[in-house]
């Protein structure tokens, strides 16, 4: 008989965790900062390699009721960046600058009225001034530098390939020429 009873607490004890843990992903799936958090970085994609320089980084505007946005901090590899930041209806964009050849991470931190911050998952990307990368995008990307253009193509294979165009001491171009 005692060894029912034991049985039966522990059924009941082991149903009850059960039940409570279910209803605690229920919580953790409705919170309105999930989803802002993991898909707001628009550009670079994760793992993308974009040529070094200029990078302009992009994110989705945080939408929620309850507290008003005051403001975002962009930070790249840790260290919080002094840019302006631009405002354009539901994106923002800020550009920051980078030549080393590595591996980068950026987020971004809102800044809501009640004085909290809600930050992005890090985004990880890489930076090129020639060689290969792996990106799962299709499309390219160049960038006019002080010494000539980086050239990112994006093959549909996965690959991508960049290199400079021309290197000289002049500046080269003074504009964007997107896909070629």
């Amino acid at each position: 008989m005692k060894k029912s009873k034991i049985i039966k607490v522990a059924i009941l004890a082991l149903f009850s965790a059960v039940l409570l843990t279910l209803n605690n992903v229920g919580a953790i799936s409705s919170n309105p900062y999930n989803d802002w958090k993991t898909s707001a970085i628009n550009y670079p994609n994760n793992g993308q390699l974009v040529p070094a320089g200029p990078i302009t980084i992009t994110w989705d505007r945080l939408s929620i009721d309850s507290h008003e946005v005051i403001g975002y901090e962009v930070y790249l590899d840790n260290v919080l960046q002094n840019s302006t930041i631009i405002d354009e209806g539901d994106i923002f964009s800020c550009e920051v600058y980078t030549t080393k050849v590595a591996q980068h991470q950026v987020k971004i931190l809102a800044q809501l009225s009640n004085n909290t911050k809600i930050s992005t998952s890090a985004r990880n990307f890489y930076i090129s001034k020639k060689g290969m990368g792996f990106y799962s995008g299709n499309g390219c990307n160049s960038r006019c530098t002080k010494y000539g253009i980086v050239l990112v193509l994006q093959l549909g294979n996965g690959t991508n390939v960049c290199w400079y165009l021309s290197k000289s001491k002049d500046r080269f171009c003074s504009y964007d020429l997107g896909c070629l």
